[in-house]
């Protein structure tokens, strides 16, 4: 039976998506990346505590059949550019490149709506440049989600992400059709979103999502 990656356990989507991949009998195996140990317990886990830089070192440990990257910061907990592209981009592809047999597996990550290679926002082009890379890699399927604001219960206050959550709400009702894709979502809308492609089902309404 396959097995799952799941990178970024302690993030937003990724806090939703890992109970549901112990619970999905699709897989026999979880493995997941943290930076800290987790408290959950569960007889398909793996918990491979590491940081993103020394991953190489766990190549053969890695190895799954599907991954799933929920990494993600903000340039205000990063402090830097450098250190946002460190998780944002970098981090993903570190472990795309250990993955072998790549034609035989897929990726899921998680980047964001507007992701553009032109944008001027940092950003955005960061997550479009993950995107195209993560295409050049060789998988069966890349599966890109690009949720717009999400919404849930951080570990960490994030100002702007707040401000912004509260000028778009009263917009909603007005968000249909075309439009609907920018309302804000819910992270563990996102994490089943994950969970149904994967099952090769669409998601569902209310989620940008495209194959590299």
């Amino acid at each position: 039976m396959p097995t799952a990656l799941l990178l970024g356990p302690t993030g937003l989507v990724g806090s939703y998506l890992l109970p549901l991949l112990l619970d999905a009998p699709e897989y026999e195996r979880v493995i997941v990346l943290s930076r800290r140990p987790l408290e959950t317990r569960h007889p398909k886990l793996t918990l491979l505590v590491r940081e993103l830089a020394d991953v190489e070192r766990a190549s053969d440990q890695l190895q799954a059949d599907d991954i799933f990257s929920c990494l993600g910061t903000t340039i205000r907990l990063a402090k830097t550019q450098e250190a946002f592209k460190a998780v944002d981009y970098d981090g993903p592809l570190r472990v795309a490149a250990l993955q072998k047999d790549r034609a035989n597996k897929r990726f899921f990550v998680i980047t964001s709506l507007g992701a553009e290679l032109r944008s001027s926002f940092f950003y955005a082009r960061v997550k479009a440049e993950l995107e195209r890379d993560l295409g050049l890699q060789g998988f069966k399927k890349v599966f890109i989600a690009r949720p717009s604001l999400l919404l849930g219960q951080r570990r960490e206050t994030r100002p702007a992400e707040l401000l912004s959550e509260l000028g778009t709400m009263p917009l909603v009702p007005l968000m249909r059709g075309p439009w609907r894709k920018y309302r804000p979502i819910q992270a563990q809308t996102v994490a089943e979103n994950l969970l149904r492609l994967a099952r090769g089902l669409e998601a569902r309404e209310g989620m940008e999502w495209a194959l590299a």
